[in-house]
């Protein structure tokens, strides 16, 4: 069951967590495209369910209506263990990769595997994340931390977190189970953890606006 709070400035009471994924969500944009290689295309990877990797990736395919009505969704962990599922599956296959995750953006770039098209920009706001524990902080500090690696930058001096004590999380939902499981004190995480493990939010981290590019993995 979820926990209610207002605790610097959080007040989830009334908070529109965007669960429902609507064809025409507030501030979503999806640009006209071709959409006739899709009709090859027998698979999609995203993240597991409640990222905002499979937010995007339902997002995209109600939008494409009939065309991607036949497309199997394979969720993982984290987007290195999308793209090695992904190589070994061999399929014709996409997925969709934020913007701010340079790393994997790389790597499925130079890869002779990955197909990248550009003609394909999806921009979705994020939806709120915040700085989250099991309960209500009683210490001082708030450490250890866990957190997806290019969401760290969220944090702020007054969250009283020591930045060498910030563990890398495969997504938000996993940082989340960090915390319920009691293996860190504080994660960054969203309301779909905070609804799911009942954890308490400290306070709502800066907004994000995120594009998703698309790659098509080639069989080889």
């Amino acid at each position: 069951m979820i926990r209610y709070y207002r605790y610097e400035g959080v007040n989830l009471e009334n908070h529109d967590f965007g669960e429902r994924i609507m064809p025409n969500l507030p501030g979503a944009t999806l640009n006209k495209f071709d959409k006739s290689f899709l009709e090859n295309i027998e698979e999609i990877h995203c993240l597991e369910e409640g990222t905002c990797s499979h937010r995007a990736t339902q997002y995209f395919l109600k939008n494409i209506g009939d065309q991607g009505s036949h497309l199997k969704t394979h969720e993982w962990p984290s987007f290195y263990m999308a793209e090695d599922g992904a190589k070994k599956e061999n399929t014709r296959s996409i997925i969709l990769v934020p913007h701010f995750h340079h790393m994997i953006f790389l790597e499925l770039t130079y890869s002779d595997h990955w197909k990248f098209h550009q003609e394909i920009h999806l921009t979705i706001p994020n939806p709120p994340l915040y700085l989250a524990s099991k309960e209500k902080p009683k210490q001082k500090h708030r450490s250890p931390c866990t957190a997806v690696q290019q969401l760290k930058k969220l944090l702020l001096p007054e969250d009283l977190i020591d930045p060498s004590d910030i563990n890398d999380a495969e997504n938000t939902q996993r940082a989340a189970l960090d915390v319920y499981n009691k293996k860190a004190k504080t994660c960054i995480t969203n309301e779909h953890a905070l609804k799911k493990h009942g954890l308490f939010a400290i306070r709502t981290l800066r907004k994000l606006n995120l594009m998703w590019l698309c790659f098509e993995h080639c069989p080889q």
